[in-house]
Order: structure tokens, then C-alpha cells, then sequence
């Protein structure tokens, strides 16, 4: 994608997949990085899908791995530290349903800003939307082992142990993603240890 740019410095296509290529190294490409460099990972997505949407502000990839890559930044760095990202992560996830109401990934992850947002009940944190969009996102792509995992956090939250349970068995006997093999691994040790602690 490097190589695309330098003949096509606006290709939206090559700009947003740079963005994406970040959070995923950042994510589960260097196992063994630090805080510090993991930041700087996203920080360089960050930079390629503002550039993506500046590119096209119509397209629903840049605005999606924008908000992605903010919201990863400031899971790493920690919630106070990053509580000015969180209007722009919705911003943008606003942005591409307006463009895609059926995006399943916007749906889910403005689920996890609703239900994450630090300072509940006095900031956007709200446990009904969040509900609603990760329904949403469930029922656009019920095979995402992810979504389905967010829905059951949701539920968490919301103090539904006998919804959440159910929820996260269906994750835990749910086939891994081969095309998201290393994030599928993850969702399923994840739903099994927190099935555990219910």
C-alpha cells in the first residue's frame, strides 16, 4: 500500500487499508510492545485514515478505521487520559452509518463506547443504547464471534447474568473465524473466562 501511494498519494483504498494494517499490528502483530510503542502504531493508523477520510469523506472505511484506531489508542492509554476521544469515536462512527445503517462493525462499536464511556451516568455512557447497537450489530453479522461477545458485556453491565451466560456459551462453542484467526482465539478465551467469573 506504501508502494500505491507513492504514485497515488490520495488512493482512499490504499490509505484506509494502512490504517487498518496499524491496528492490527498494534493489536496482535507485536506481542512483546510495549505501551509506548503500541501508541505510536496507532497514532501512524490514526494518521492514515484521517488522511482516508480526507480522501473520501463519503466512504465508510476511513471514518470506521479512524474511530477503530482512537478508540484502541485510548483503551491503551487508559480512560482519563483519553476521555476527549470518545465524542470523536462516536462522531465517526456516526458518520458511516449515515452513510451505511447497516454497518455492522459502527453498530458495534459505538455499542462499547455507550457502555465503556468513563463518568456514567454523567458523561454519553448509556447502557440502552448500547444494548441497541450491539443488538444491531448481532443481527447484521451473527456469525462475528466479537459482536456477540460485545453483546454479552453488555449484558454484564447491565447485571443480566442469565442473558450474558447464554450468550457467552454460544461464543465458546462458536467455530474460531479462519479469516480472523488470531481475534477469534481471543474472543473465544475471553467469553470462557469471563462465563467463569458468573
Amino acid at each position: 500500500w506504501d508502494s500505491v501511494l507513492k504514485d497515488d498519494p490520495a488512493n482512499y483504498e490504499a490509505l484506509w487499508k494502512l490504517a487498518r494494517a496499524h491496528w492490527w499490528l498494534a493489536t496482535y502483530g507485536s506481542p512483546q510492545a510495549g505501551d509506548v510503542e503500541k501508541l505510536a502504531i496507532f497514532e501512524k493508523g490514526i494518521a492514515w485514515a484521517k488522511l482516508a477520510v480526507t480522501a473520501d469523506l463519503k466512504g465508510t472505511q476511513g471514518h470506521y478505521w479512524l474511530g477503530v484506531c482512537q478508540g484502541r489508542y485510548g483503551e491503551v492509554k487508559g480512560p482519563l487520559k483519553s476521555y476527549f476521544l470518545v465524542k470523536s469515536i462516536r462522531r465517526e462512527m456516526e458518520a458511516v452509518l449515515a452513510i451505511d445503517p447497516d454497518h455492522a462493525g459502527a453498530h458495534y462499536v459505538l455499542s462499547v463506547v455507550y457502555w465503556k464511556a468513563p463518568g456514567k451516568p454523567l458523561s454519553i455512557g448509556s447502557n440502552k443504547k448500547a444494548l441497541y447497537h450491539a443488538k444491531r450489530a448481532v443481527a447484521l453479522e451473527p456469525a462475528s464471534l466479537r459482536y456477540r461477545l460485545g453483546l454479552a458485556e453488555v449484558y454484564i453491565e447491565m447485571d443480566d447474568k442469565a442473558k450474558a451466560k447464554e450468550i457467552l456459551s454460544e461464543v465458546v462453542a462458536m467455530p474460531p473465524d479462519g479469516e480472523y484467526l488470531p481475534e477469534s482465539q481471543e474472543d473465544k478465551e475471553y467469553a470462557q473466562k469471563l462465563l467463569g467469573g458468573l
